[in-house]
C-alpha cells in the first residue's frame, strides 16, 4: 500500500523509507519527513498531533484507522491549526 501511496504523490518509488513509531503506530517517513504516511489500523489523536508537528508536505492517513468521523474532523482540525501547508490525504 505504500508503494501506491508514494506513485500517487508524484514521490519515486526510489525515495528513502524509513518505518519509525509514534503513539506505538508504526509510521513511514518518506524523503526526510517529504510525506509521512500512517497505515496503521487505528491512529490516536497523539498521533496525528505528533505528525502534524512534524509539518510535512503530505500526510496519508487510512480512512478507517479513524474511530469516527468526529476523529477524523478533528484530525483536519489539527494539520489545519498546527500545519495548514500539509497536504493532508485519508484514503
Amino acid at each position: 500500500m505504500l508503494f501506491e501511496v508514494l506513485a500517487g504523490s508524484g514521490l519515486e518509488l526510489s525515495a528513502h523509507v524509513a518505518a519509525e513509531l509514534i503513539d506505538g503506530r508504526e509510521v513511514f517517513v518518506v524523503a526526510d519527513g517529504d510525506l509521512i504516511a500512517c497505515l496503521a489500523k487505528d491512529v490516536s489523536p497523539l498521533a496525528v498531533l505528533e505528525i502534524a508537528h512534524r509539518a510535512p508536505s503530505r500526510a496519508v492517513f487510512l480512512d478507517s484507522a479513524f474511530a469516527s468521523d468526529a476523529d477524523r474532523v478533528s484530525a483536519w482540525r489539527v494539520f489545519a491549526g498546527i500545519s495548514p501547508a500539509t497536504d493532508l490525504r485519508v484514503i
